[in-house]
């Protein structure tokens, strides 16, 4: 997280914003169906899978290899401030928008939720950034 956070505060000018939007980590605990957890909340370890389809397109006739770092809130947030760099503003949101899982639902146009959830996971947050 520390180099992720090294580029940002490369490329930010004195004015400008730098705004970030991510899949929490709680949600990539579950497995691909969202049906159980499968993974800690901090990973301190790549996780590798091979499934089908693409993270866009789930039912692509592929099959991927994917090597993932989860990274928890407090490691971004934590990142982004060693450089001196500010947290503007944090949003959560209750879908994605994008069909990233499994059992997802459009809930309204480009905006996805995990069936039975009912809108009670989030499952997109944004960062606003600055200095």
């Amino acid at each position: 997280m520390s180099k992720w956070a090294d580029i940002v505060s490369l490329f930010m000018k004195p004015d400008s914003k730098f705004i970030f939007a991510e899949l929490p980590p709680l949600v990539w605990m579950y497995d691909d169906s969202f049906r159980q957890l499968r993974y800690s909340y901090v990973n301190k370890e790549a996780t590798v899978e091979t499934n089908p389809g693409t993270y866009t397109e789930k039912d692509a006739t592929i099959e991927l290899t994917e090597i993932k770092w989860h990274h928890s809130l407090v490691k971004v947030f934590n990142s982004l401030m060693s450089k001196n760099l500010k947290v503007r503003h944090f949003q959560e949101y209750k879908y994605s928008p994008h069909k990233c899982f499994k059992r997802m639902t459009e809930l309204f146009t480009g905006k996805f939720i995990v069936e039975n959830t009912q809108g009670k996971v989030p499952m997109c947050y944004s960062l606003l950034i600055g200095f």
